[in-house]
């Protein structure tokens, strides 16, 4: 089956169709969050192929049907069509799912869009080779049901890429990667949503996050019979790294003079070989997410 080539990233000089809703969600520009969340938003192709490139280590996309839970804008989902697999994307919201149709006519790509919850998606029981949870189990009430509904759509020893934040990260812990508030990341939810809505009055784009430890993405994944075949990459780490480089256009406006700093002073390679050693080795318990890749038992 042919496939296109990969796609081009999004152009951060270009309005997105997705930055009129993301204004909508935030108070105006000026939100603390605004300009992270609008780069992430139109870097979004060039994690897609970070996540195809991961996939692809464990055969060829082309031909693979492949389910995006929470796909919110649809800009990985779309990377993923590019490759020739058979995208599906689900998200509850019908007004990401409409940015992503548009995205995905722009780039050229085939998405089918399916409004649906994670935690009950409207997809056929054992039907998908890949299930997709990038930044998902953070935001829904019960991770636990969510994963239960990955591994119900998946076929046997069908794959999970999972990506998540970490509950227990000092850094998360300092400025929580949401809305960057100190204590938020380590706090249960009830507790959580009052400190982010009234004593620091930032207006939630989801319901507050509740993010998760290792051992309990580990216990989760366990009870839902996943076999975890590959945690080496941790994504916040790969950022970091590719921020370093100049690959990564999501930088916070503090953290964007810094690296302006240390490119000036030739410190940013030197960074950038101390920390690549961090991704294979006794990261787990203190970086700021892990990206997953895990198999549906037979």
């Amino acid at each position: 089956m042919p496939t296109t080539p990969p796609l081009a990233p999004s152009d951060p000089a270009q309005p997105s169709p997705y930055d009129t809703a993301l204004q909508a969600r935030m108070p105006s520009p000026d939100h603390p969050c605004f300009r992270v969340w609008r780069d992430y938003t139109r870097s979004g192709v060039a994690r897609g192929e970070r996540v195809a490139a991961s996939l692809e280590a464990f055969g060829p996309l082309a031909g693979q049907h492949i389910v995006d839970m929470g796909c919110g804008d649809g800009a990985v989902a779309a990377a993923l069509a590019s490759h020739g697999a058979a995208t599906v994307a689900v998200d509850i919201s019908h007004e990401q799912l409409r940015d992503g149709a548009s995205r995905s006519r722009e780039l050229g790509v085939a998405v089918t869009p399916l409004v649906g919850d994670a935690l009950r998606m409207p997809v056929p029981t054992r039907s998908a080779d890949i299930v997709i949870c990038n930044d998902v189990l953070e935001h829904v009430a019960d991770p636990e049901q969510c994963l239960a509904e990955a591994r119900r759509i998946l076929k046997p020893a069908g794959v999970l890429y999972l990506s998540v934040p970490n509950r227990w990260s000092l850094l998360n812990v300092w400025t929580d990667p949401h809305y960057g508030l100190p204590i938020v990341a380590a706090l249960p939810r009830q507790f959580a949503a009052p400190l982010v809505t009234r004593v620091w009055r930032r207006n939630p784009t989801y319901a507050v996050e509740a993010l998760l430890s290792w051992s309990r993405l580990r216990r989760l994944l366990a009870a839902q019979a996943f076999s975890i075949s590959d945690a080496r990459c941790d994504w916040r780490l790969t950022y970091l790294l590719a921020k370093l480089r100049g690959d990564e256009a999501v930088i916070a406006g503090h953290k964007r003079r810094f690296k302006r700093m240390l490119d000036m002073t030739g410190l940013s390679s030197l960074l950038v070989a101390a920390l690549r050693p961090l991704v294979a080795v006794g990261w787990r318990c203190w970086v700021r997410g892990w990206i997953v890749i895990a198999r549906a038992g037979r």
